[in-house]
C-alpha cells in the first residue's frame, strides 16, 4: 500500500495541525484505499482504522466498519459489536454486515438481541449475520443448522414485516429445509398493491439471488420466470430478474488446507485465468499469521498481496459447492451440504510449483465439470 498516510501523519507530528477538511480528507482516503484495492492493512494501519471507527462524521465510521469485516479477529469483533448501537442507521446496518465474518458467542448474543428489539432493516440484516456467525463459530453440519434453526425459528413466529420475513426464508432453505425457497417464491409473486410488497420482492428476488447455485439453478430459474409473468413490465427488479437468468452460475469451490500459507493460496491466486470457469478460494483449519514470502516471489508480487489471498480461518461456509481437501483428510459428514473433493488428500502445502499449482486447477476443473453432470 502506498505510504502516503505516514507522510501525513509526520507531518502532524511536526507541529502541522490538520483542519477539519483535511482530516476528513485524509481518513476517506485512507479508508477507500483498501475498500478499492483491498490489502490487508498492517498493525500500524489497523489502529487509525480504529480511529476511524470513532469519528464524528458518519461516513467515516461506515467505511471503518466495512473495512474492520475485512480481518474481523476478537479485537475487529468486539469494535464492531460496539458499532451496532452506533445512532446512524447507515453505521450500525454496515457493523452488523461486518459482524457476518464473526464466530464469537457474544455476536450471536448482541445479533439475537437485534433480532428481537431492533428496527426493521437492523432486525433483517441480523438474521442474515446470526446465521452466519453461527455457521462459522459451529460449522455447516446437519445438526448444528437445525438448533440454530430452533433458535431463529421463535423469533421467526413473532415477525410481522414480509421484509424482514424474507432474511429469515433464505436461512430457513440454507438450514435445509426447502418451505423457505418456496415462500420466498409466494414473495416474488405476489400482485404488487403497494410499495412495502414492492420493497418485499426486491428483497425476496435478492435472497433467492444469494442462494442460487450450480445444483439448484435451474429450479430457481422456473421460480424467476414464473415471477416475471406475475409482474408489470414496470415492476423495477423486473430487469434484474432477466439478467439472473441469462447468467450461468459457476462452481463455488474452497480449498481447504491446515495452514492456508502456500501451496493452496497459488492455487486460489492463478484460478483468475479460470474465471470463467471455477470460481475459488482458500481457507485453513489452523491458518497461520503470514503468507509466505515464497509464495509472493513465485507469483511475481512484489507488493502487498490481496486480502482475498492472505491465511484465513474458514468462514461462509454455506456459499461453497464444493470443499477440496488440500494435505489433510476431511469429513464429508462435516460438509453435508456441499461434495467433498479428495483430489489432493497427499498434496504437500509447502511445495511451491507454479506450473505444478496450474496443473491441479486444470485436473480440479475437469473433476468437478464432471461431478456437476452426474
Amino acid at each position: 500500500m502506498n505510504p502516503w498516510y505516514k507522510d501525513a501523519s509526520v507531518d502532524k507530528q511536526e507541529g502541522r495541525k490538520m483542519d477539519k477538511w483535511e482530516e476528513y480528507g485524509f481518513r476517506t482516503t485512507f479508508l477507500e484505499e483498501f475498500l478499492d484495492t483491498r490489502p490487508m492493512p498492517d498493525e500500524e494501519q489497523w489502529e487509525i482504522v480504529y480511529q476511524c471507527a470513532m469519528d464524528s462524521e458518519e461516513t467515516i465510521r461506515c467505511d471503518a466498519a466495512e473495512v474492520l469485516g475485512i480481518r474481523c479477529n476478537e479485537k475487529d469483533e468486539e469494535k464492531l459489536r460496539r458499532m451496532t448501537y452506533d445512532k446512524a442507521g447507515l453505521v450500525n446496518i454496515e457493523a452488523i454486515e461486518s459482524l457476518g465474518m464473526g464466530r464469537q458467542e457474544k455476536t450471536l448474543k448482541r445479533l439475537y438481541e437485534l433480532m428481537r428489539t431492533g428496527g426493521r432493516m437492523e432486525r433483517g440484516y441480523a438474521v442474515g449475520a446470526f446465521f452466519y456467525v453461527w455457521v462459522n463459530r459451529y460449522g455447516y453440519t446437519e445438526s448444528s443448522v437445525k438448533k440454530c434453526w430452533r433458535k431463529m425459528e421463535k423469533l421467526y413466529k413473532k415477525e410481522k414485516i414480509v421484509w424482514v420475513l424474507d432474511f429469515y426464508e433464505k436461512v430457513r432453505y440454507l438450514c435445509g429445509y426447502e418451505k423457505g425457497l418456496m415462500r420466498l417464491k409466494d414473495a416474488m409473486c405476489k400482485e404488487p398493491e403497494d410499495s412495502h410488497i414492492c420493497d418485499s420482492q426486491s428483497m425476496a428476488f435478492s435472497q433467492i439471488e444469494d442462494i442460487r447455485t450450480v445444483f439448484n439453478e435451474a429450479g430457481i430459474n422456473q421460480i424467476l420466470i414464473r415471477a416475471l409473468e406475475s409482474m408489470e413490465d414496470s415492476c423495477k427488479i423486473n430487469k434484474d430478474i432477466k439478467k439472473l437468468l441469462e447468467k450461468k452460475e459457476l462452481p463455488r469451490i474452497l480449498i481447504v488446507s491446515k495452514e492456508n500459507a502456500g501451496l493452496s493460496q497459488m492455487m486460489e491466486y492463478l484460478s483468475y485465468k479460470m474465471k470463467d470457469e471455477i470460481w475459488v478460494r482458500s481457507a485453513g483449519i489452523n491458518p497461520a499469521e503470514e503468507i509466505m514470502d515464497e509464495v509472493r516471489e513465485k507469483l511475481g508480487e512484489k507488493e502487498k498481496i490481496k486480502r482475498y489471498y492472505y491465511p484465513k480461518k474458514i468462514r461462509s461456509v454455506w456459499i461453497y459447492d464444493f470443499i477440496v481437501s488440500l494435505g489433510i483428510r476431511l469429513k464429508p459428514e462435516d460438509y453435508p451440504f456441499q461434495r467433498v473433493v479428495p483430489l489432493f488428500e497427499d498434496a504437500d502445502e509447502k511445495t511451491l510449483d507454479v506450473e505444478r499449482a496450474e496443473k491441479m486447477l486444470k485436473e480440479l476443473r475437469d473433476y468437478i465439470h464432471k461431478e456437476m453432470s452426474r
